[in-house]
């Protein structure tokens, strides 16, 4: 008797250890982040809490060359208008830009994570150079992460080596 109480007991404690429960993310989780758009439209964001209107900002992706960090010359229009874009919205709220730096996926980890970190702080320099307050940007590297593009071409590279924006 005692044997099957205890395989009982052994069955309950092994069957409630193992459960699994899903989570919906967007329900029960706030994003600490919010991407900025290519439209300059408003987003409503809900959560468990509330539900809170974000006014977001033009921005487009700045692209590099392989194996550099300085803005390419064709890029330095959209780097500019992402400046203006990016002050026009901090002074209207109050909100930290991060810079977020990516590469491909060729290279080590440990190089792939500087070079982001470089490519994040040139289009820093370029946002301050356009008044933008630099105690108002961040950068960060996702290194190669954070592909868009996971295909092992020339033009799914290029797609990778990008610097983004977010607002914190």
């Amino acid at each position: 008797m005692k044997i099957l109480i205890s395989s009982a007991i052994a069955l309950g404690i092994f069957f409630s250890g193992c459960s699994t429960k899903q989570v919906d993310a967007n329900n029960n989780k706030q994003k600490e982040t919010q991407s900025l758009t290519q439209n300059g439209s408003d987003k409503t964001v809900t959560n468990a809490a509330n539900t809170t209107v974000i006014k977001t900002v033009n921005t487009k992706s700045i692209y590099f060359d392989f194996d550099k960090y300085g803005i390419r010359s064709n890029m330095q229009e959209t780097a500019t208008n992402n400046s203006k874009n990016i002050k026009e919205y901090l002074n209207q709220n109050d909100s930290i830009i991060a810079v977020e730096g990516n590469c491909d996926d060729r290279g080590s980890d440990e190089y792939n994570y500087a070079l982001g970190l470089k490519r994040a702080q040139s289009v820093k320099s370029t946002l301050v150079a356009n008044g933008v307050e630099a105690n108002k940007i961040v950068t960060k590297s996702f290194g190669e992460s954070n592909p868009v593009c996971t295909e092992k071409t020339k033009a799914c590279w290029a797609k990778n080596r990008r610097v983004d924006y977010s607002v914190k």
